[in-house]
């Protein structure tokens, strides 16, 4: 999906050559299954914007009343049956294959994460990624039994970067389950085992509901704006780094920040340097 200039900005992957899939996916609902029937979720994960549906979050994040970069909370049995999770083949395969997609459609933005995530795990060796596999430092796991996503934003998430959702369940996708991309006016058919990746903070999203006789699930893949801001800041708050600055170099500063946008749009891709052959 392109905007009015040709920029990128979704990317409907589907699922990946192989005959195998479908069965890759049923592997990762079951495992995802498993796993709601053990967790024991904080009951702030049971009511929140994004819908009423039970969540599971690992790796590193930014914001939300962090003083600095964290890996995410979780109880001893959760974070146990996550790592038990990310362990898993299907799983892995899941995210890899999103991590890739990003890699190809969205390159310059990819690079931007290697860069900056790289960066700030040498600097905090304890900053630990979900998975090998995939340049995402956080991953939320929606475990239904029917995910259904309110209308949203996330608008913790670094802006011009991208959001990798994958579905997983059973369902009918002709009937329920579809995403609806509320400023494209699109509604897109999302079978499971399919991955698309938007920028799901400047991108209102949501899902259909499926039939109460099916499930639904999903996983999500992001980074929170605040982990680049932490970096670009050498490692510290805004106003401690600011504080160390002079006046000529704030002022520097803010005419490079109030160019940002330019710099950012640049790296989006363009229709016309794409080829699937290539």
């Amino acid at each position: 999906i392109v905007d009015m200039d040709g920029r990128i900005i979704a990317i409907l992957a589907g699922c990946p050559d192989d005959a195998n899939w479908d069965q890759v996916q049923r592997n990762a609902t079951a495992l995802l299954e498993e796993t709601k029937c053990c967790c024991r979720p904080p009951t702030k994960s049971f009511h929140h914007c994004r819908g009423a549906f039970t969540t599971l979050r690992c790796g590193f994040s930014h914001g939300g009343g962090q003083t600095h970069p964290q890996n995410l909370a979780n109880s001893k049995t959760n974070m146990w049956l996550i790592q038990a999770l990310n362990a898993r083949m299907p799983i892995k395969r899941v995210v890899g294959f999103g991590s890739s997609i990003f890699e190809s459609w969205a390159p310059q933005v990819h690079a931007y994460y290697v860069e900056k995530l790289g960066a700030l795990q040498r600097h905090d060796r304890m900053l630990k990624r979900p998975f090998r596999n995939s340049v995402f430092p956080s991953t939320t796991y929606n475990l239904g039994p029917q995910t259904i996503c309110y209308p949203h934003v996330d608008s913790a998430n670094l802006p011009f970067g991208f959001c990798a959702i994958m579905a997983l369940g059973s369902y009918d996708p002709k009937k329920g389950g579809h995403l609806v991309l509320w400023e494209c006016s699109l509604v897109v058919e999302f079978p499971p085992g399919s991955t698309v990746l938007i920028p799901s903070s400047i991108l209102t999203h949501s899902n259909t509901p499926v039939s109460k006789s099916e499930t639904r699930y999903s996983m999500m893949q992001y980074a929170a704006g605040g982990l680049f801001c932490w970096v670009d800041h050498e490692f510290q708050k805004m106003t401690t780094f600011r504080k160390s600055r002079t006046a000529a170099q704030l002022a520097a500063l803010d005419r490079h920040n109030s160019n940002c946008w330019s710099f950012r749009l640049s790296l989006f891709r363009c229709l016309p340097s794409v080829s699937t052959a290539s």
